[in-house]
């Protein structure tokens, strides 16, 4: 409103002016002379500070003057700018620079220049101010104006950050009573504050304390001066002073000062409340923040609160501060019973190694730890003990370290670890001693376990050269007659079991009973059957309450097969009637053995009575058909060739595909023969010729056919008959059967690489000889010893199309294993498919069905793969390691078809499997599932509860990536972190170790972006921070 009317005023003023000019210019006055009175009137205008009209005067006196140096026209240029920088106009800088160009020489400059600062002073254009200010000679500066020159030019200099140049000036203004003391003493005690001369700012500020306008500021920097010098008290004391004259600017880090003082002070929960008020009003907190305000939490035994906050603390290049952070968290961890966070938390603070006391200590609570927990691999507690009494031999923690030690060496399963770490250490006590053994022997059950029989004998030899306790002595001797037996060694079985059996300890151990068990099954394949006879009968003599009946009913078996194989067959027929009498395992078996024993003792009658039981109680048996033709047999034997005829006919109606069908035929043919039905006799000889061609039973029943034509008398029609029979040529045959048995005697002489050289020319010379498939076959046994896997396939295709007695089975079964290592699924399944069907041998018939299951797995047929391995478990004599691989295949094909349930099914009972390998995939399978479904904590407890008992390294270091990711899905990223990395340091595989790196780089990647931000908005917090300038 003042500014209108003062414009207003001088309009009126303006206007009246020129009216009086223009009258006395129309009287014509005489003494009048334009524009000398302007400018007369302009400077007494100027004289009283009506600085408006007088611009508009000095302006028209300005224009009106041509003569550039007349001094009015200087004069009113200058005065035009002075008042245009009083009234702020916007052309006063143009009109200032403009003189100062058109009259460099003029007196006034300085003057000019000082009323040019103070103009941009007013506009807040400190830089050009500044630019003006420099411009002065001070002793041109009136001395009324010196210290506000003083001031605004220490104030310039200021904004510009030039302190050295602001401190002198503002140093002198604030000294001066003036306007602008309060003024410079504040920007004085700024600069003295940045400088770090706490004590001379300090003095400064208190004396502005009282003023009202700066008793929103002065607190906070007095506060930051009283926390510099360490005065926490004082602040604490001022706590409430400070907050109460805070701006809401200003709050959160005065908040921060008292959470800090208190801090200081170690009064961590009266701390607690201010950090709160600050973090709540601060969008990112530092690393240095998240350590402050987690120790707090800790010191005030928040175990959990200072957790979340101290995994948030670590500074980059800080070691010093990170291994107190590291080791707190173990503390954190431990207090809240969470030790493998622990764990790992203590084993970073060791090693970071920047304070010794904190490393030793951090050392010993990791070893501890891992002592009872016993779940890292890779870094285990074997070799953390070791690692702390090599480093810190003089602690006090020693003995008890060394008592720990002797314990784990006592109760670990990472015996590989254990070894090597035992191994490192040059002076063993008896009791290390022991125990190096003992982790030997099981090291050497490991391996047996996994099948790597070479390792696992080298195991077992060291710890029967480390003799210190005679029961690991005695059991390493057993188990490598175990090893031995099941590499067919049966020799060197025999001799490590009887080893065993001699030791003074082995009836000590648990392997006792059934070391002649297997002592006698060793010797009962090598036929030594008497010697097998007393083992197995030892073996029954022994404790067998704990036994499955099933080792019993087998050991009387096999004590009736000795007896058999002596011909003592009433004691043979007495030991499988104890068979028969348990009912629990292999009774058909018994059944079949005790009829062909009464058979050997003529008891026909008996015998068919067994075979009849045999055949009503177990129909679908696999002795079933060698039931049926063991009783025609008899029926023969007894002169009742009608009930054999009736048997013979029914076994080739109901088995086609037999392999003892030309056996039945020929029988039946033979009876037919024998009761001169000879139209039925050749039918059936007739067809064993067509069907079964170079056979043993083709040729009898050849001969039979020419012996009814010759009786008969039509022997023409038998040489026409025979004209079409291939292999009846006698001219051919002479011939083929001397090349023939020159190749077959070099084979059964061992002579292989000639014996294939002959078998390659009768093939050449005879393709469809007599002998053909018997000369193929062999020839493909003498490519298999050379490892010629393909020329081994050709041949044994051959027999499979040109199917012999015994030859068939074999070359299935090996055709069949070629194929699968060859990776031909398809045609692997196809051969082990016919194997199954065409073998009558219970083992072969499970080992093609195993073959089946692996080669539909392989080729990706899941679901097959699962329907046949649950066949194979049917199986009656399954071994336990076929049962596993059963349900492997069945695991991993219902992972493939993502049926979580029924692999998570299969792979817990995989995981009681006695092989290691197969353990530690179930068992990280289970928790992979249970990840799957997303049930992350039960994920990480079964992880927790399962990591102690894999020991395989590749699903052990596969089951910590897995718990980092849980941790990372849970936003642990802390310990994800540190999960990956003890995989990155620690796995030996470059495949999982890049996994894990990706896993790491990848959160360390986040972290950063993170603490770039906060470290961004750190800045412009501060910079807010900084004090607003005071005008």
């Amino acid at each position: 409103m003042q500014k209108t009317d003062s414009k207003k005023i001088r309009y009126i003023f303006i206007c009246t002016f020129l009216f009086c000019i223009s009258l006395s210019h129309a009287q014509k006055n005489k003494t009048y002379s334009f524009p000398e009175r302007e400018y007369k009137s302009a400077v007494e205008m100027f004289k009283l500070e009506q600085y408006g009209a007088a611009k508009d005067m000095f302006s028209l006196v300005y224009e009106a003057i041509p003569e550039k140096y007349d001094l009015r026209k200087e004069q009113s240029l200058y005065h035009m700018g002075i008042c245009a920088a009083f009234l702020f106009h916007d052309d006063a800088e143009k009109i200032i620079l403009t003189f100062i160009e058109e009259y460099p020489e003029n007196a006034y400059i300085d003057k000019l220049w000082f009323y040019l600062g103070n103009y941009y002073f007013n506009q807040s254009a400190y830089r050009k101010a500044l630019h003006a200010y420099e411009r002065i000679e001070q002793r041109m500066i009136p001395k009324e104006n010196l210290t506000e020159y003083e001031f605004k030019l220490g104030y310039a200099y200021f904004v510009a950050e030039k302190f050295k140049e602001a401190k002198p000036l503002l140093s002198k203004a604030k000294d001066k009573e003036s306007q602008y003391k309060s003024k410079a003493l504040f920007y004085y005690s700024h600069i003295l504050y940045t400088e770090k001369n706490y004590h001379s700012a300090l003095m400064g500020f208190e004396k502005l304390a009282g003023e009202d306008s700066y008793s929103s500021i002065v607190p906070f920097y007095i506060s930051h001066i009283y926390f510099a010098l360490g005065d926490y008290q004082k602040i604490i004391q001022q706590s409430n002073h400070l907050l109460a004259n805070s701006t809401q600017k200003r709050l959160p880090e005065i908040n921060r000062i008292i959470a800090q003082s208190h801090y200081q002070v170690k009064q961590y929960e009266q701390a607690i409340p201010y950090f709160t008020a600050y973090s709540e009003k601060t969008e990112l907190l530092t690393c240095d923040d998240f350590y402050e305000i987690g120790v707090c939490y800790y010191k005030s035994k928040q175990y959990e609160k200072a957790i979340e906050l101290l995994t948030k603390s670590f500074c980059k290049d800080n070691d010093s501060i990170n291994q107190y952070v590291y080791f707190s968290l173990g503390d954190c961890y431990l207090k809240t019973n969470q030790k493998e966070f622990a764990s790992n938390a203590f084993l970073q603070a060791y090693e970071l190694k920047k304070n010794p006391i904190i490393t030793e200590d951090a050392l010993y609570a990791y070893a501890k730890l891992q002592y009872e927990i016993t779940t890292n691999p890779f870094v285990p507690s074997i070799s953390a003990f070791e690692k702390f009494l090599n480093e810190f031999p003089q602690s006090n923690y020693k003995n008890e370290a060394e008592h720990f030690l002797s314990n784990i060496y006592l109760t670990t399963k990472n015996y590989k670890a254990a070894i090597a770490s035992l191994e490192k250490i040059q002076h063993k006590s008896i009791t290390l001693l022991n125990a190096y053994q003992r982790v030997l022997y099981f090291r050497g059950i490991e391996l047996y376990n996994n099948k790597d029989f070479t390792e696992a004998e080298k195991y077992f030899n060291l710890a029967i050269e480390n003799n210190y306790n005679p029961l690991i002595y005695a059991q390493s001797l057993y188990w490598k007659g175990e090893m031995n037996y099941q590499q067919r060694k049966y020799e060197e079985a025999i001799n490590n079991y009887n080893l065993f059996l001699s030791s003074g300890h082995a009836s000590q151990s648990s392997e006792y009973a059934m070391a002649f068990y297997n002592v006698g099954y060793a010797q009962f394949k090598l036929k030594q059957y008497p010697l097998a006879l007393r083992n197995f009968n030892s073996f029954l003599q022994q404790d067998l309450s704990k036994y499955d009946k099933k080792i019993l009913a087998d050991a009387n078996n096999r004590i009736g097969d000795c007896h058999y194989m002596a011909s003592a067959l009433p004691t043979a027929i007495e030991s499988y009637e104890k068979v028969i009498a348990l009912n629990v395992y292999d009774v058909d078996y018994a059944l079949y053995q005790k009829a062909l024993s009464q058979g050997g003792l003529r008891l026909y009658d008996t015998k068919i009575s067994t075979l009849d039981t045999l055949l009503e109680k177990y129909p679908h048996s696999n002795f079933v058909k060698d039931a049926q033709i063991e009783m025609a047999n008899t029926y023969i034997l007894i002169g009742n060739n009608a009930k054999a005829e009736e048997i013979y006919t029914h076994f080739i109606e109901k088995n086609p595909k037999s392999p003892y069908l030309k056996t039945a035929l020929l029988k039946l043919g033979l009876i037919y023969f024998n009761t001169e039905q000879d139209e039925k006799a050749l039918t059936v000889f007739k067809k064993i010729v067509k069907n079964y061609p170079k056979t043993q039973e083709s040729a009898t029943a050849l001969k039979n056919i020419e012996t009814i034509y010759s009786t008969s008398g039509n022997i023409e029609e038998f040489f026409v008959y025979v004209k079409n029979v291939s292999f009846a040529n006698i001219t051919a045959e002479n011939q083929d059967t001397i090349m023939y048995n020159a190749a077959s005697e070099k084979y059964f002489n061992k002579q292989f690489d000639d014996a294939a050289k002959g078998f390659d020319a009768y093939i050449e010379r005879f393709p469809k000889g007599v002998f053909a498939t018997q000369a193929h076959f062999y020839n493909a046994e003498c490519a298999m010893r050379k490892s010629d896997y393909d020329k081994a396939l050709t041949n044994y295709e051959y027999v499979i199309q040109n199917p012999m007695d015994p030859f068939e089975i074999t070359a299935l079964q090996n055709a069949a294993d070629i194929y699968y290592r060859k990776e031909n699924y398809v045609q692997s399944l196809s051969n082990y498919t016919l194997l199954q069907q065409k073998s009558t041998i219970p083992s072969q018939q499970t080992d093609a069905l195993l073959g089946m299951t692996r080669s539909s797995y392989f080729n990706k047929d899941y679901s097959k793969a699962i329907t046949l391995s649950e066949m194979l478990l049917k199986e009656p004599k399954l071994s336990n390691e076929q049962k596993d691989e059963a349900h492997l295949i069945m695991a991993r094909s219902a992972l493939e078809i993502n049926d979580l349930n029924k692999a998570n099914q299969e792979y817990k009972l995989l995981s009681k499997s006695s092989k290691s390998d197969y353990v530690s995939e179930a068992l990280y399978h289970i928790a992979y599932i249970t990840y799957k479904q997303d049930n992350l904590l039960e994920a990480e407890k079964k992880i927790f509860e399962i990591l102690t008992n894999i020991s395989n390294d590749y699903w052990l270091a596969k089951s910590y990536i897995l718990l980092g990711d849980i941790y990372l899905q849970k936003e642990n990223s802390f310990q994800a972190k540190h999960t990956y990395m003890s995989i990155i340091e620690n796995y030996e595989g470059e495949d999982l170790r890049l996994i894990a790196s990706e896993k790491y780089n990848a959160i360390i990647a986040q972290e950063e972006a993170l603490e770039k931000q906060r470290k961004e908005e750190m800045i412009k917090t501060e910079e807010q921070n900084t004090p607003e300038t005071i005008e």
